[in-house]
C-alpha cells in the first residue's frame, strides 16, 4: 500500500538513499538518475515541503521496482513510515 502523503523533501531523500543523483535542468522539472541502472525519474519542480501527488509517487515506485532498485514491499513500508518518523522527530 502506497502512502498517500509524502513531502517532496522526503521523497528526494529516499531517491538519494537508493543511489539517484540530481541532474541539472533548465525547465520546471527535477530530474534524478541512478548511474548504474540509468533509471530516471522526472518530477515537477515541487517545493521541498509540498506533498507529492499520488500519481508521481506511483511512477517513482514503478521506476524503482522495475529497475530492481528496491522491492515494492520495502518501498511501501518506507513511504508509509515517513509521516510517522517526521512526527517523532518534531
Amino acid at each position: 500500500m502506497i502512502a498517500r502523503e509524502i513531502s517532496f523533501a522526503r521523497l528526494e531523500e529516499l531517491l538519494t538513499k537508493v543511489g539517484f543523483q540530481t541532474l541539472p535542468t533548465a525547465g520546471k522539472h527535477q530530474v534524478f538518475k541512478e548511474p548504474v541502472s540509468e533509471a530516471m525519474v522526472v518530477l515537477p519542480a515541487y517545493p521541498k515541503q509540498a506533498q507529492v501527488r499520488p500519481i508521481h509517487l506511483v511512477a517513482v515506485r514503478r521506476t524503482l521496482v522495475e529497475n530492481g532498485l528496491i522491492d515494492e514491499d520495502v518501498f511501501d513500508k518506507i513511504t508509509n513510515q515517513i509521516p510517522e518518523l517526521v512526527s517523532k522527530n518534531k
